[in-house]
């Protein structure tokens, strides 16, 4: 996921300030999370 994003973002990923970078890995790890609550769902279902 992470290396899509840096491949979309190019160089400006690249010039990020680290508040940026921060939030970029917040973001992402918020997805992850939604993610895997998804699958957990999806278990109890099976």
């Amino acid at each position: 996921m992470m290396y899509k994003l840096v491949n979309i973002g190019g160089l400006d990923l690249l010039r990020l300030n680290l508040r940026s970078r921060s939030a970029l890995l917040i973001a992402h790890l918020s997805l992850t999370y939604v993610e895997l609550i998804k699958i957990t769902k999806q278990k109890r279902l099976v």
